[in-house]
Parts: structure tokens; C-alpha cells; sequence
């Protein structure tokens, strides 16, 4: 039964946390406390910025938590602001509302809350508390389930109730109960993400409960996915979480289409920073068609970011030194700036091969026109455009070079 008494501690205050703060995080959170102050309502900092404080990283991102409503307390922070340099995000079936400014500072309050989890991997059912531990027993890890009271009667009031400090003294990442992955398999890539970014082991029984055949992924949305791929995305460390995403087999159970190899990401090894196009495609480059649509169907990604996912993986299937055809030229040919840029990203040499086969394909010729090919009996329509492509295709390859020559391959080729 872990220790559910406040207490205060020498390793954290609010002074020493607003000195490893940036000027706009400080005046959020400042902000936060006075309305607090203002509505004799209680306020905790919880979450990843105690963890960083005490790892002396950088506090990127804000949680706090309040027993106040999370909304009106953003309104109230974001009335204080100029209101063109702040985004204003709220999901009030979850209690929450995030603020993110211009600078990509954000953060996010919570109402004190409990999770009930009816369906295994779907979003909890909240009911509001007033408690900070029942609040803090709902997160994912020891190091993650501290609190720091802000608040005028909580100043400097630090809550570990789940000895988080040990577990980040012995860099150690524990889960709070049995069946944390159960209720939500999004909690093993944030696994992933937390023991490579922070240098963290498993403890033998949250390691055991990694690979319990009951999590599954069966009920979680795409837009939560999509999340998990966007905050790998801005690690600067994406490469190392997605090998040991797929070292835990994390990524096969979330769906059989995603897979890492660190050779489909040959040309990009050396850059920190990804987006969710380029990541989504060297995961899914090498499944198979219909596993990778379904899978980006299931990511709920807008149509056009699909499009540009599918046809990067259809330039990156060009084997290297394979000879090009008629039909893979066209088939390239239709394929925009944007997808040939997510390609080149994870491989240059590949695309660079196709662009220039591209070239020279726009430089190529029929050498006749559709006049020309009436002239001398070929029907109008549909064999027309064909016999032009196929003489184009035959000056590609070297076959003709002239007018003459386009004749000669006709009557050769036996084309009327």
C-alpha cells in the first residue's frame, strides 16, 4: 500500500522550479496559480516536469491538476494573454483543456479525477475528486505520479505517493499497478519513449506485464496513435524509441503493418528532427499494399497525407539498379513534389535514380503526332494515346531517335 501522506521536501520547490523554467512556462503557470489564489482552489504541478526537474532536463511541457473547472481556468489564462499567440484546446468528457502558445510551450490542466476503464484500451470513464492521491493512482508510472502543491495553501507541499524519486534514483520505470497496460496500450510506447529518452530500465514485473498477452491494441482510436507518433517525432532521439519499439515488439501488436528497420532510414540517421509523414513511412515502407492502406485508414490521417504516405513507399519499393518500364515511368510520372521529398528523406539515392529517369523521360519524344498516326490508319481515341506513349517509351530506351525512325518502328512493330 503505497504512503498517501503529503510531505514536504528539501529536493523541490516552486522557487527552485521557476529558476529552471523558460520566461513563457513561468508567466503559465504564474497565471494559473494567481486564479487559483483568486478562487480558493487547489493547484498541483504533476507529471513530467517534476520528473525533468529532478533529472535536471529541460522542462518542455506543463500539467497541472485542479479541483476547480479545467476550462475556466484556461479561459482565464488565455484572457491574460494575447490572444492570437495561444491556442485554446478543451475535452470536457476527459476534464481537460490544454493551452499551447506561438513559441510551443504548452500546458495542460487536468480536474483532480478517477478513471474507470469498461472497455480494455478505450478512453476511461472520469469522475472529478478532491484528492490528489486518487488523482495521482490513475497515471502511468512512479516517476510520473508526483505532485508539487502550488496554490497558496499547498505552496511547496510535495506528494510522492508511489516513491517516484527511488524509482528515478534507480532509474528504474514502474508501473502503479497490474493491469496499467491492460486498461491502456498507449502506456507502452510512452514505455518506450521514457526508457530511452531518460535511460530507464524495466522493473522485472512491469517488464513481465509488457509482454502480458491480454494488452491489445483492439479499441484504441488512430487519433491516439497518431499522438504517440507525434511525440516521437519531436524526441530527438525518434530512431533509438522506434528500434526499441519494435525490440519489445510493441509495434507488430499495435498493428501487423508497422515494422522499424534502421535500414529503411539510411539517409535520414543523422537528423533530430522528423515529422509524421516521413516517420509513418519508413514504418510502414516495406508491408504489404493492402496491410499499409488499411493501416493508414486506421490512423485516421487526412486523404491527402495518405496519398503522399503511399506513393513515397511506392518510389522507396523501386529496387536499386532494377531496369525502369513503360509502366512504372508512368506510374511515377504521377507522383508529386511533395512524396518524392519524404522518400528522398529516408532515401536519396533511390529517388535521385527515378528523378532522373524522370528527366529524361521529359525530354523524350513521340517524334510523330496524333495527325501523323491518323495519316496513316491508326483509329482516333484510345490507340492513338497509346501509340504515342509507346513511341516516347521506344526514344526512352534508345530504340528511335527521328521521325524516320518513329515510322520504321510502326511498320516493324506492325502498328496500324
Amino acid at each position: 500500500m503505497p504512503d498517501l501522506t503529503p510531505r514536504r521536501t528539501p529536493h523541490i520547490s516552486l522557487k527552485d522550479l521557476s529558476n529552471q523554467l523558460g520566461p513563457e512556462a513561468e508567466q503559465l503557470l504564474s497565471l494559473a496559480i494567481e486564479h487559483s489564489n483568486q478562487n480558493n482552489q487547489k493547484l498541483w504541478l504533476v507529471g513530467g516536469a517534476i520528473r525533468d526537474f529532478l533529472l535536471e532536463k529541460p522542462i518542455r511541457d506543463l500539467d497541472i491538476a485542479t479541483n476547480g473547472d479545467s476550462l475556466t481556468l484556461a479561459e482565464a489564462i488565455k484572457d491574460q494573454w494575447n490572444p492570437n499567440e495561444i491556442n485554446l484546446v478543451s475535452h470536457s468528457d476527459l476534464l481537460t483543456a490544454s493551452l499551447r502558445t506561438d513559441a510551443n510551450m504548452q500546458l495542460d490542466i487536468s480536474r483532480l479525477r478517477t478513471e474507470r476503464y469498461i472497455q480494455p484500451g478505450a478512453l476511461p470513464v472520469v469522475s472529478t475528486t478532491e484528492e490528489i492521491d486518487l488523482d495521482l493512482k490513475r497515471r502511468d508510472f512512479s516517476i510520473n505520479a508526483m505532485a508539487l502543491g502550488l496554490s497558496r495553501d499547498l505552496e511547496n507541499t510535495f506528494h510522492d505517493p508511489f516513491d517516484g524519486i527511488s524509482a528515478l534514483d534507480s532509474a528504474m520505470l514502474i508501473t502503479l499497478h497490474p493491469g496499467s497496460f491492460i486498461d491502456d496500450p498507449t502506456r507502452l510506447w510512452r514505455a518506450a519513449r521514457l526508457a530511452t529518452t531518460h535511460a530507464l530500465k524495466l522493473d522485472i514485473k512491469t517488464y513481465q506485464q509488457l509482454h502480458a498477452k491480454d494488452v491489445s491494441f483492439e479499441n484504441v482510436s488512430g487519433v491516439r496513435l497518431v499522438s504517440e507518433l507525434r511525440q516521437i517525432c519531436a524526441s530527438a532521439s525518434t530512431l533509438r524509441i522506434c528500434s526499441q519499439l519494435q525490440d519489445w515488439k510493441i509495434l507488430e501488436r499495435t498493428d501487423p503493418a508497422l515494422s522499424f528497420d534502421l535500414n529503411n532510414f539510411q539517409d535520414s540517421q543523422l537528423t533530430t528532427e522528423y515529422n509524421l509523414r516521413t516517420l509513418a513511412t519508413g514504418l510502414l515502407m516495406y508491408a504489404p499494399k493492402e496491410m499499409r492502406l488499411a493501416a493508414l485508414e486506421r490512423l485516421q490521417l487526412p486523404k491527402q497525407l495518405r496519398i503522399f504516405i503511399e506513393e513515397a513507399c511506392l518510389l522507396l519499393h523501386h529496387v536499386d539498379g532494377a531496369k525502369f518500364t513503360s509502366d512504372s515511368i508512368t506510374s511515377y510520372e504521377k507522383i508529386g513534389e511533395e512524396s518524392f521529398a519524404i522518400a528522398s528523406t529516408l532515401n536519396k539515392e533511390k529517388t535521385t535514380s527515378i528523378a532522373n529517369a524522370l528527366e529524361k523521360w521529359a525530354r523524350c519524344s513521340s517524334h510523330l503526332t496524333a495527325a501523323d498516326l491518323k495519316q496513316i490508319g491508326i483509329s482516333t481515341g484510345p490507340d492513338i494515346g497509346l501509340t504515342l506513349h509507346r513511341l516516347k517509351w521506344a526514344d526512352f530506351i534508345g530504340t528511335i531517335s527521328s521521325k524516320t525512325d518513329a515510322y520504321n518502328f510502326l511498320q516493324n512493330e506492325n502498328i496500324k
